[in-house]
């Protein structure tokens, strides 16, 4: 990774009775400390931080990572209610 300020696309598969928006709590780690959180955007709500996906629905967000960070580390998406993950991928930097 190459920049700062990163975009990843989250998608959600499946279908819902109401077509609920979920909530997914995104955040960057280096061993377990957070270096990373989506930027505001239309998809992040500004109170909880979670970014707001709607089943079938597909998005992209910004993370902005903190400034002095190099190194190893891991996206995760959770859930916000119970913690489990629901994805992950491993990133390294390599700033020019």
């Amino acid at each position: 990774m190459t920049t700062r300020r990163p975009s990843i696309e989250i998608a959600c598969f499946g279908d819902s009775f109401f077509d609920e928006p979920i909530d997914v709590l995104v955040e960057a780690k280096s061993n377990d400390i957070q270096i990373g959180v989506p930027a505001s955007s239309e998809y992040v709500n500004p109170t909880s931080g979670f970014i707001e996906i709607t089943p079938g629905q597909s998005v992209k967000v910004t993370l902005a990572l903190t400034d002095e960070f190099e190194g190893k580390f891991t996206v995760y998406a959770k859930s916000p209610a119970s913690g489990i993950i629901l994805s992950e991928i491993n990133l390294e930097t390599d700033y020019l």
